[in-house]
């Protein structure tokens, strides 16, 4: 079940931390133990697939995530908006499990 989260702003330049909590189609928590997750941030052009990203799992039965994208995969990055994409995959299930806008605000 794809959840589109609240617009997040972040400068150009920052290093950039989400939190995320991920559920599953009842709502529940989602058990990610043995998930593969993956994050994106696009504009058609510009893609940032898990490079020089730190995605960490803080609760794997709660399905509780931290994305950490640090200042030197930002610093190119053009003032816009921008979506991001999170993926799951357990087993033999691949399920796009956020989007949303992300905000970049021109930095220094």
């Amino acid at each position: 079940m794809t959840t589109v989260h609240d617009l997040h702003s972040f400068y150009a330049g920052d290093d950039w931390q989400i939190n995320g909590s991920l559920f599953d189609e009842n709502g529940d928590p989602l058990d990610v133990t043995n998930a593969t997750i993956d994050w994106a941030l696009r504009d058609g052009a510009l893609s940032i697939v898990n490079v020089n990203i730190t995605l960490q799992v803080l609760d794997p039965v709660n399905g509780k995530i931290k994305i950490f994208v640090p200042s030197a995969s930002t610093t190119s990055i053009v003032a816009g908006e921008y979506s991001d994409i999170l993926r799951v995959t357990i087993g033999a299930i691949t399920d796009t499990m956020w989007t949303g806008a992300i905000f970049v605000k021109e930095g220094l």
